[in-house]
């Protein structure tokens, strides 16, 4: 069963994107200059069919299979892109102890 609010939520993200409403629906929230800056990682995990679903990637599972998510401490969702249109799922790179290390790949079996 869906759950009703998850759901208005996701429509109203889908037309914001649709009518290119993103700058205006930004700009009405007061984002402090430094966010996400300090907030605690709380989890690092694969993206899921529904939150892809309420990016608009929903063509396929090629659209957002490799995707991954930072969760911060507050609720909020860091989502690698392809590009910055937000066209598909993207790849996160970083370091580890000097090597490079494609994030996607730690959840990979």
């Amino acid at each position: 069963m869906t759950d009703p609010i998850e759901e208005e939520i996701s429509n109203l993200l889908r037309v914001a994107y649709e009518e290119n409403w993103v700058s205006d629906v930004t700009d009405e929230i007061e984002i402090p200059a430094n966010y996400p800056v300090g907030l605690k990682i709380v989890a690092f995990r694969r993206l899921t069919a529904k939150e892809a679903e309420a990016q608009g990637w929903d063509e396929g599972e090629w659209q957002w299979n490799d995707g991954v998510v930072l969760e911060l401490e507050d609720g909020c969702l860091l989502l690698p892109s392809a590009d910055c249109e937000g066209n598909k799922s993207g790849a996160m790179f970083a370091t580890y102890k000097n090597r490079p290390l494609a994030m996607g790949w730690v959840f990979h079996d």
